[in-house]
């Protein structure tokens, strides 16, 4: 049971990673915040 746990923080921490690095490939590019979106919205379906 704590190992799922420490595997939750891990995930939750990857996800917070990656949505940061999302938020700065699409301030660099106009077209990417709209797919960023688009991305985001389909993996957490």
């Amino acid at each position: 049971m704590e190992v799922w746990i420490f595997f939750q923080i891990i995930f939750h921490f990857k996800s917070k990673l990656a949505e940061k690095a999302t938020e700065q490939i699409s301030s660099k590019t106009k077209l990417g915040t709209s797919v960023g979106s688009q991305f985001s919205k389909e993996k957490y379906k």
